[in-house]
């Protein structure tokens, strides 16, 4: 795991910051790792796209009110 990847991963760094992070580093981490950070890049951000997007979980229903006494009747 390089840098990005680790302070990525702890939340420590934003995804605007993980992508500038790697294009400094890019030829550095290698091919093949710079691909597997940018997956990991757009994983987030499909992530916090489909939270932003998702609806809000259905209420709770309410309680019913509580019944009130019946009326005595008269025998």
């Amino acid at each position: 795991m390089c840098l990005i990847c680790l302070e990525f991963e702890k939340q420590r760094m934003s995804v605007r910051e993980a992508k500038l992070a790697l294009g400094e580093m890019r030829t550095t981490i290698g091919r093949a790792h710079a691909r597997e950070v940018e997956g990991l890049i757009a994983r987030a951000e499909a992530e916090a796209e489909a939270a932003q997007t998702a609806p809000a979980a259905p209420a709770a229903p309410a309680a019913a009110p509580a019944a009130a006494p019946a009326d005595e009747q008269d025998d």
